[in-house]
């Protein structure tokens, strides 16, 4: 039996005790950063917090009473963390490729963001919305506002193997990652936002 033409590879649902997420890394951007302690790995660092039940995006909602809020879509709330304090959060999603990555000739990442997002598989750029400066800082933020119901829909982003060999070339047969820098478009934000699926083509 033939593996389909498209397929979820990674998403917060099918990998719901995996997704992790920190806010205070100074260390550099996370494309720097995206691959963790060991290749394909996020395990072994105490400053990343699993999210373990509940819907499946990370943020934070301080309007749930609006006709438009996320209340639903976050299973991690990192009001706490970032309300008033930071415009950057970090997401890293472990998944696992079973099929020849050399075959793939697309991915595609399907994207809820409030405000904006860069995107990387094992350090490689994948996608990216309302941020324009080549590399993100550590608490960077996002160059403008998304509108409530436009965040709450699933925005595609399809790379093609030809427009970025790199990225393509970066995939591991087994453990990868994918790591999502969300960014919020000011510190005093009402809500963030980001719930991710990702889907390769052969």
């Amino acid at each position: 039996m033939g593996w389909p033409k498209s397929r979820v590879i990674s998403s917060l649902a099918a990998l719901v005790n995996h997704a992790r997420w920190k806010l205070d890394d100074m260390t550099g951007s996370i494309a720097s950063d995206s691959m963790g302690a060991h290749p394909g790995t996020i395990y072994g660092l105490a400053a990343w917090v699993n999210r373990v039940s509940g819907p499946f995006g990370v943020g934070y909602e301080n309007n749930p009473g609006d006709a438009v809020n996320y209340t639903d879509l976050i299973g991690l709330d990192v009001k706490s963390q970032m309300y008033n304090k930071m415009q950057s959060c970090y997401i890293r999603i472990p998944f696992v490729l079973t099929v020849d990555p050399t075959k793939l000739t697309s991915l595609t990442l399907n994207i809820r963001c409030d405000d904006g997002f860069v995107a990387y598989i094992n350090g490689q750029e994948l996608a990216r919305d309302r941020f324009a400066a080549p590399v993100p800082a550590w608490n960077a933020g996002a160059d403008s506002s998304c509108d409530d119901a436009v965040a709450r829909t699933l925005q595609p982003f399809t790379v093609n193997r030809s427009d970025k060999p790199d990225l393509f070339n970066s995939l591991q047969l087994g453990n990868n990652i994918l790591a999502i820098q969300g960014l919020n478009y000011l510190t005093s934000s009402s809500d963030f936002l980001i719930s991710e699926e990702l889907y390769a083509g052969q």
